[in-house]
């Protein structure tokens, strides 16, 4: 676990997790519990590098397929 936290940060990475970051500081300036929330929640699939964005989404639909079933 401690790897996925320490490795492959991307610049996209990098770029999600200070806007979570910047988001979290403003729901606690509002006041939004709800926001913080979802804030942390963001900073938290980002950090451990959770989500479809990580390759861990398998799709079962190859694009070749979907190329050929359109002519």
């Amino acid at each position: 676990m401690m790897n996925t936290i320490f490795k492959n940060w991307t610049v996209l990475r990098i770029v999600k997790m200070i806007m979570g970051i910047l988001i979290l500081y403003q729901s606690i300036v509002m006041g939004s519990a709800i926001l913080i929330g979802l804030s942390i929640l963001l900073c938290l699939i980002v950090l451990l590098n959770a989500g479809c964005a990580s390759g861990s989404c398998p799709t079962h639909y190859s694009s070749s397929k979907r190329r050929n079933s359109k002519r």
